[in-house]
Order: structure tokens, then sequence, then C-alpha cells
């Protein structure tokens, strides 16, 4: 008896037999292939699947941390050479401000002395004139 006169018969009684289309025997379960059809060695695509999302989650872990070390790396340099920028820029701006508070020093000083001298002159000028007054009432006295 063929296939086919074998599938007819199952067909012809009432639901006992298979379908006509359908295999004749079953797998067991056991023996699903791991593989694909036409390549032997490569994965079904629900293992592809979940080896891929597993790797890729491993992977894209791996790779966040590394690139989160790099900023965080990149930021600390920054951060270095903002602190040596400051401190360069505060000794800087410290010898600035000696330099001033010296030349202000000086400026100050030099004008109390030329304010001491300038008030030592306006007094003999001053002693000057009345001397000058003096003669002339005197004069003036002595012409009367």
């Amino acid at each position: 008896m063929s296939r086919f006169d074998r599938r007819l018969k199952g067909a012809s009684k009432k639901g006992n037999g298979a379908r006509p289309g359908t295999a004749v025997c079953s797998l067991p379960a056991s023996s699903t292939p791991n593989t694909g059809i036409l390549a032997g060695n490569l994965l079904t695509r629900q293992q592809r699947a979940r080896h891929d999302v597993s790797n890729t989650r491993k992977i894209n872990g791996l790779a966040i941390l590394q690139m989160h070390e790099q900023k965080i790396t990149g930021l600390e340099n920054k951060l270095g050479e903002f602190m040596q920028l400051y401190s360069s820029n505060a000794s800087y701006f410290k010898t600035q401000i000696k330099e001033r508070e010296d030349k202000y020093a000086k400026l100050t000083h030099q004008h109390e002395k030329q304010y001491q001298s300038m008030s030592s002159e306006i007094m003999n000028l001053k002693q000057k004139i009345d001397k000058m007054k003096k003669q002339e009432s005197k004069n003036l006295s002595d012409k009367q």
C-alpha cells in the first residue's frame, strides 16, 4: 500500500485516521533540531535572538561603563587644567596687586615728601612776606 493510499484510508474513517496532507509519523519533542535546515551549524532564529540580546547587553553595559570612565577621566583632566590655570592666574593677580600696592606706597611717600617740602616753602614765603610788611610799615612810619 502506498503512502497516498494509507492517508486516504485514514480519511475515510470518522476521525480515526490522519487527514490528507499531514505527516504519517510524528517526531518526538526531544528530537527537534537545534540548527537551521540549510546550514548545519547555524543557530535557529530564536536561539540567535536570545544569544544576541544577552551578548549585546553585556557588551553594551561594558561599553557604557568604559565610555563613562573615559568621560570621567576627561572631566578630571579638564578640572586639573582649570585648577592649574586658576592657581597661575591667582599668583599672577597677586603679583600684580603687590606691584600696584608698592607703586601706590611709593607715590604716596613721594606725595608726602612733596607736601612737606611745599609746606616748608610756603612757611618760608609767609615769613618773608611778614618781614617785607614789617619793613614796609617801618619805612612808611620813617617817612612820615
